[in-house]
C-alpha cells in the first residue's frame, strides 16, 4: 500500500485540507536523514506535502510511539516537521506526537524499503493542526481516521508525558 492521509484545520500552515495522496498520481520522494526518515508525496503545481519524523539524538527511527515532538530532535525529544504546500510551522511552541507502525530497510544499503506512520503537529498547544497517516510500500492496511494515533499497544519513550482518556469499565471478574 502506498498512500498519504492529510487533515488540517483551517489555520495550519497550508491551509485547510482532507486529502489523500495515491500512487500513482502522486511522485513519492523517500529518504533517510540523521536520525529520521522523511516522506514527500507530491501532486506537481497543485498539491505537496512532506513529512520528516526523527528519533531523539543518535537513535534511528523505529516502530513505537513518540510523543512531546518539537520541529527537530535533539538528545531527548524526537522531532516532527509538517510542510504542506510549502509552508511549515518552524515555532518553537510546535508540539506534536507520531507513531511509527512499520519500517523497513535494505540489509545491504540501509535504504528504506517500507515505512507506515501516524502523526498528529500542531503549532503550538492550543493552535490550528495536522494530522493524518502515511504508508509508503507498506504491508499494512491503512488505519481509519479516528484510530490514527494510539490505539493497540505502545512504545513510549522514558520521560515521554502519557495522558489517556477513556472509560473504565468493570471486567466482571
Amino acid at each position: 500500500t502506498t498512500q498519504m492521509t492529510v487533515v488540517a484545520d483551517a489555520a495550519a500552515p497550508g491551509g485547510a485540507q482532507d486529502h489523500v495522496f495515491t500512487s500513482p498520481t502522486a511522485q513519492w520522494t523517500v529518504y533517510d536523514i540523521v536520525g529520521g526518515i522523511v516522506v514527500r508525496a507530491d501532486e506537481g503545481t497543485s498539491r505537496s506535502f512532506s513529512i520528516t519524523l526523527q528519533a531523539p539524538y543518535l537513535s534511528q527511527v523505529e516502530p513505537g510511539v513518540y510523543t512531546g515532538t518539537s520541529s527537530s530532535s535533539d538528545a531527548s525529544t524526537p522531532g516532527l516537521d509538517t510542510v504542506a504546500n510549502g509552508q511549515s510551522c518552524q515555532t518553537a511552541a510546535q508540539t506534536g506526537a507520531f507513531r511509527v507502525l512499520e519500517v523497513e530497510r535494505n540489509p545491504t544499503s540501509g535504504s528504506i524499503t517500507r515505512f507506515a506512520a501516524v502523526f498528529e503537529n500542531r503549532c503550538g498547544p492550543s493552535v490550528a493542526g495536522t494530522r493524518g497517516s502515511v504508508y509508503w510500500n507498506s504491508t499494512l492496511v491503512p488505519r481509519e481516521r479516528t484510530s490514527w494515533l494510539m490505539s493497540g499497544s505502545t512504545k513510549l519513550l522514558p520521560g515521554s508525558p502519557l495522558q489517556v482518556t477513556g472509560v473504565l469499565r468493570d471486567s466482571g471478574a
